[in-house]
């Protein structure tokens, strides 16, 4: 005599298949991996935006012709450097995430 198994239930109390099981749990996984990338996307632009202060910061230096105190990007065309592929990330980025 065959036996019952009791089948998972959805939010909403519906039975759900084993195969519906195994989508929702990929769904999951997806929808917290977007929230990384998420998270990742708001880190990368809060820094972006810090250079890009510091950059105008030492355009407004070398425009006054002071001295320019010691700081972590002293090579200036390597800060731009820097600043162009947070750029070109930002943009693939936004760009994959739709963001």
């Amino acid at each position: 005599m065959p036996t019952k198994g009791k089948a998972a239930k959805s939010s909403s109390g519906a039975s759900m298949s084993k195969y519906d099981v195994e989508v929702e749990k990929r769904l999951k996984l997806l929808e917290a991996d977007a929230a990384s990338a998420h998270n990742t996307l708001n880190n990368v632009q809060e820094q972006l935006e810090e250079i890009k202060q510091v950059v105008a910061h030492i355009n407004v230096k070398v425009h006054e012709h002071e001295e320019v105190e010691a700081t972590p990007f002293d090579d200036l065309e390597g800060l731009e450097k820097v600043q162009a592929q947070l750029d070109d990330l930002d943009t693939r980025l936004h760009r994959k995430f739709n963001f």
